[in-house]
């Protein structure tokens, strides 16, 4: 498991998003879902939300990374 503070503070998160290996980035995905999950279930409502702007980058950059994967993929006819 990753250090809490992996980037320098400076550094915008969708910079630090692009460095992050697809292992640790689909972890911080999970990590920040269950957290949210977890704080919602122990005050008994919906109403925790952590910055949908995170979310936003990390799935806008998984979904480029997976669409890269796909257009540099050899074309097998299997998807």
């Amino acid at each position: 498991m990753g250090s809490a503070f992996p980037f320098e503070e400076d550094e915008s998160f969708d910079r630090k998003v692009k460095r992050m290996a697809d292992e640790e980035l689909l972890e911080f995905w999970e990590e920040s879902q269950l957290l949210e999950n977890m704080l919602n279930a122990g005050a008994g409502t919906n109403r925790y939300v952590l910055s949908p702007e995170y979310e936003r980058a990390i799935l806008n950059e998984l979904f480029l990374r997976r669409t890269r994967q796909l257009q540099t993929a050899p074309d097998t006819g299997q998807r």
